[in-house]
């Protein structure tokens, strides 16, 4: 709750180390990895923000929050969508291992 209070006013940089500091300790928790995500984003980090969200969708393909925040981070990043770099492997039916391919790309 302190996380998403700083988060709400704009604390972007205190809600950052909170969020940190829960997904260290909570490494298999969805939500907290998301938040913290959103607050990368929200500080710049891009390319941070990116692998957190990844990171959501290898615990949870279907994490609707995660998905618009990796589709959306990466058409700042990339200039296109997300979708469209893992189908530029379309040898790779597994979506875990183009997620993979996809993270190695931004790291």
């Amino acid at each position: 709750k302190e996380a998403l209070g700083k988060y709400d006013t704009g604390l972007f940089d205190e809600a950052e180390k909170i969020f940190g500091y829960l997904s260290q300790k909570n490494p298999d928790n969805p939500e907290v990895i998301n938040d913290y995500g959103v607050c990368l984003l929200m500080r710049g980090r891009t390319n941070e923000a990116i692998l957190r969200f990844a990171k959501v969708l290898d615990l949870d393909i279907a994490y609707k929050e995660a998905v618009i925040n990796i589709r959306e981070s990466s058409k700042v990043l990339f200039k296109k969508d997300w979708q469209d770099i893992l189908i530029l492997k379309p040898d790779i039916e597994n979506i875990n291992e183009r997620l993979y391919l996809f993270k190695e790309n931004i790291a």
